[in-house]
C-alpha cells in the first residue's frame, strides 16, 4: 500500500526547501511524489511559485541520474506493478 505521506504539495515552499527534502529522500533511499499542476498562483490549486520553479527544475536536471521525474501516468503503472 502507498503511504499517503509520500505525496507532497509544493505551494508556498521554496526551491531550496524542496531540494533539501528531495536530498533527504535520496539519501534515505526513499521516494516521494510532488503533485504540481501549474506554475504560478492562479494556474491550478496544486501549483509551484514561478520564482521557485526554475531553480527546482535546474536542481532536478543536475540530479537526473539519481532522481526519476515523470508524469503520474508513467508512475502509476510502476507503482501498481511494484505492489505485486
Amino acid at each position: 500500500m502507498i503511504d499517503q505521506s509520500t505525496f507532497q504539495w509544493p505551494q508556498g515552499r521554496s526551491a531550496v526547501e524542496l531540494s533539501e527534502e528531495i536530498e533527504r529522500a535520496v539519501a534515505g533511499g526513499d521516494w516521494m511524489i510532488y503533485m504540481i499542476y501549474g506554475v504560478g498562483e492562479g494556474t491550478h490549486s496544486l501549483y509551484i511559485d514561478e520564482d521557485e520553479h526554475q531553480p527546482l527544475v535546474q536542481f532536478l536536471g543536475e540530479r537526473q541520474d539519481e532522481i526519476w521525474v515523470a508524469p503520474s501516468k508513467e508512475i502509476a503503472p510502476y507503482l501498481k506493478n511494484s505492489e505485486r
